[in-house]
């Protein structure tokens, strides 16, 4: 019930025909008799708590039922993620010579060609 349901036809040549928003009713529908025989129809339903749904139909017929069924959202991926855990050191892809990855020290690192020494940093304004 109040899901929100986007109509958006368009000509068989693809030039849009606008677009209509209805609320479905209290059994979860929505009805709409404005659609010309032989246009494309953009369905998209927004309903909170459930994953938008969309699609193309052709409206073939002077009556039309298109059922659909909401899902529930599902767990989002990540690529920082493996098996639900972030990656961890352990993780990470051994060296082409087989070895296992090194830690980095940063105070080891070769220095940056294009920092500023600290020396040469404007002092910031008082406030």
């Amino acid at each position: 019930m109040n899901a929100a349901v986007v109509f958006r036809p368009s000509s068989k040549d693809g030039k849009e025909q606008g677009s209509m928003e209805l609320k479905t009713n209290e059994n979860g529908k929505a009805e709409l008799d404005l659609i010309p025989i032989g246009s494309k129809l953009r369905l998209q339903v927004i309903a909170s708590g459930f994953q938008t749904y969309g699609d193309d139909y052709t409206v073939d017929s002077a009556t039309k039922t298109i059922v659909i069924k909401m899902q529930k959202p599902t767990k989002l991926y990540s690529i920082y993620e493996q098996n639900g855990t972030a990656p961890s050191q352990t993780d990470k892809k051994p060296a082409p010579d087989g070895s296992a990855p090194a830690a980095v020290d940063p105070k080891k690192m070769p220095p940056d060609q294009n920092a500023v020494p600290a020396a040469d940093k404007p002092n910031p304004p008082n406030e």
